[in-house]
């Protein structure tokens, strides 16, 4: 499952209306908030 988490909030973030560059700080920083995100939905 973790495998697919990672795979939508890569997703996400590549589908953002301007680029993002992976390793920059604020790919980071959205890439925790999208992974708690998701990590959430597929709780309950």
């Amino acid at each position: 499952m973790e495998d697919r988490v990672d795979e939508v909030v890569r997703q996400k973030i590549q589908s953002l209306s301007r680029p993002v560059p992976p390793g920059s700080r604020e790919w980071d920083i959205l890439y925790r908030k999208y992974l708690e995100e998701e990590l959430k939905k597929h709780k309950n």
